[in-house]
């Protein structure tokens, strides 16, 4: 395979670096395998060939190469960049693709070997490395496993290294090929009863009297599977039994699983992924700080070249995104935004996985942007938002979660620049989020509401009513699908009260305003103390009460709305681009009160208050002219009052 005549260069270089040099050594032994199974053996043996030492060796050896033997200076270089390969993306994957298999299926092998025993996943590696030599394409488990059935030494071997662990008593063999087939039918076709079957057979696996007595490393992955299925029925109809009985399995697999079994860290993983979920619906601090526990745990039991570790950083970075949602604090979101950044380093461009890796990366940049109103975050937002979905098949079931992240980066675009264009992308990519997902899906209603709060824009824009009631229609269906203690319950009776104040302001119907009042209130009481959302719940409710003091003439209704204002710019950072807009409701309101009660002061502080919404708004986003406008009526009232 190397050829003797690097071999020979390396012996003659020994003496000059040494005779006891261990790697030069381990080198030696891999360019002499007779072929690429066994250099992948020296390198499971040999690790530290993967070590920057070894790496400078390799380089030197190169050089010296270079100038007497071309021939072993290319086959040195060839290990070389096997070798740094290997370091990037791990052995299994790098072995594969030097062996020319096709792109999509280079990670087949190590992901699917990733949660077993060393000796394990290194047989399987093998077996896929050897099927790679032989030209086979491998693009699942299914075609290793199609494969083996005419190469019964392969197998054997292969079947040797698995153990007894793995092997299904066979009484339950064909209830586990059930629920298999049933949850990739599930895949393929996003059937509701393809669910319910899988559920029915693993439930069938699980009660059986002989499970107990089944190798304990079967009954992982029965516990583990089954919660899986639970958890995606979950996030098809949102049934909260399902969600809990998720949660349940996931932490008995992992109570019965050894802390150092290799297979562990996916257990984990997927305890922090159900808890996530619970949260999402309760709100229980406790659940989050759970959650993020696991994930850190499967992170510390994940190997740097594991083909799950940008997986596993990706989970790392959703609970960091949960906990500034929760906190408001800038450094959770930065070190969310660094999980997600890093897990998408770490993943290959033709990676299946890529995808939501990149959507999970654009969410975090979003959020930023609505925290800070760096304009690069959001276009940075729409780029890896827009990259996910051109890598997702149409059919897939993670695409509508990509469209609603797609169209909530548009969205802000068009709330700092104005184009309709962005809007209305925003909306078309709301409303395919929204057709895309089952209607009782935990996820429904977050993508209800984003459309809702789209349309309600497009309406504010074109004043259509079939857009402002559309619009609230599906803030209702939202509000209606939310649980009591949902995370994003309160932004959706927030958005709503935003429509029912603006079919107000259409019909002048006073029980749509009185409704929106007591929605916008609804949020606040139900938003997370100290998170950012707080400031536009408060500004939100600051206007429904300032148009009932426009029709009521009550002055309370304006004390009460210029108290709300005030809490609203309290409660946002400087630097958002939410501040600038409150600032300019609270001037205004301050400017009414001026008007009505001839108290200098309040006239005094609305310029003061301009100025500040000036000076916070950049050159070219659209608001800023009208700020400078109302700063310009607000100086020519005192003009007029003072006379200088």
């Amino acid at each position: 395979m190397a050829g003797c005549s690097a071999i020979s260069w390396a012996a003659r270089l020994a003496e000059a670096l040494g005779q006891g040099n261990p790697l030069l050594a381990a080198l030696q032994q891999l360019i002499d395998a007779p072929d690429w199974i066994a250099s992948y053996r020296c390198l499971i043996t040999h690790p530290e060939l993967l070590s920057d030492e070894a790496d400078a060796l390799l380089t030197q050896l190169i050089k010296g190469a270079r100038a007497a033997d071309d021939a072993a200076a290319k086959v040195l270089v060839e290990h070389q960049a096997l070798l740094r390969r290997s370091r990037e993306v791990g052995a299994d994957v790098a072995y594969v693709a030097k062996l020319s298999a096709p792109s999509n299926g280079l990670q087949v092998g190590a992901e699917a070997a990733d949660d077993l025993p060393v000796e394990a996943r290194q047989a399987l590696a093998e077996a896929v490395i050897s099927l790679a030599a032989e030209g086979l394409i491998v693009n699942s488990p299914e075609d290793i496993l199609a494969a083996l059935t005419t190469r019964p030494s392969l197998a054997a071997n292969l079947a040797e290294a698995l153990g007894d662990g793995l092997v299904v008593p066979s009484d339950l063999q064909v209830v586990v090929d059930r629920a298999n087939d049933a949850e990739a039918r599930y895949l393929a076709t996003v059937e509701p009863a393809a669910l319910t079957e899988a559920v029915t057979a693993w439930e069938h696996v699980l009660s059986d009297a002989a499970f107990p007595t089944t190798p304990k490393q079967f009954q992982g992955m029965a516990l583990n599977d089954a919660g899986t299925i639970y958890l995606r029925r979950y996030w098809a109809d949102g049934r909260a039994p399902d969600l809990e009985r998720a949660v349940a399995l996931f932490q008995a697999v992992v109570a019965q699983t050894s802390p150092d079994a290799p297979e562990r860290a996916g257990y984990l993983s997927n305890v922090g992924t159900a808890l996530r979920a619970r949260y999402g619906q309760t709100g229980q601090a406790e659940d989050l700080d759970a959650a993020m526990h696991a994930f850190d745990e499967a992170l510390r039991h994940t190997p740097p070249d594991s083909p799950a570790l940008a997986g596993r950083m990706t989970d790392v970075g959703t609970g960091w995104l949960d906990r500034h949602a929760w906190t408001g604090r800038t450094e959770d979101l930065d070190t969310a935004i660094a999980a997600f950044q890093e897990a998408v380093d770490l993943t290959p461009s033709d990676s299946p996985e890529r995808a939501l890796l990149l959507s999970n990366l654009g969410s975090g940049l979003i959020e930023r942007y609505a925290r800070t109103g760096r304009i690069e975050d959001l276009d940075a937002a729409i780029a890896v938002c827009q990259g996910a979905i051109d890598s997702t098949p149409p059919s897939s079931p993670n695409l509508a979660g990509l469209l609603n992240n797609y169209g909530h980066a548009l969205h802000g675009r068009y709330l700092w620049n104005g184009r309709p264009d962005d809007l209305e992308a925003a909306v078309r990519a709301y409303s395919d989020a929204v057709n895309r997902t089952p209607a009782e899906s935990p996820s429904q209603a977050t993508h209800l509401n984003n459309l809702g709060h789209g349309l309600l824009d497009r309406y504010a824009r074109l004043g259509q009513s079939a857009d402002l009631d559309a619009a609230i229609d599906a803030l209702a269906r939202a509000l209606n699908l939310a649980s009591e203690r949902s995370t994003v319950r309160a932004g959706i009776a927030s958005n709503l009260g935003s429509g029912l104040r603006a079919r107000f302001e259409r019909t002048g119907r006073s029980d749509d305003l009185d409704a929106a009042i007591r929605a916008h209130e609804e949020a606040i009481r139900l938003a997370t103390p100290g998170s950012p959302i707080v400031g536009r719940h408060l500004n939100n409710l600051g206007n429904g009460l300032r148009d009932r003091y426009a029709q009521s003439r009550q002055q309370a209704d304006l004390d009460a709305a210029i108290a709300a204002w005030e809490k609203a710019v309290a409660a946002t950072p400087e630097g958002s681009s939410d501040r600038t807009r409150h600032l300019n409701n609270l001037a205004a309101g301050l400017q009414h009160r001026y008007a009505r009660t001839g108290r200098g002061e309040d006239l005094d502080r609305a310029i003061v208050v301009w100025e500040e919404a000036v000076a916070g708004t950049p050159p070219d986003a659209s608001e800023g002219i009208a700020f400078q406008y109302n700063l310009g009526v607000g100086l020519h009232v005192r003009y007029e009052r003072l006379g200088d």
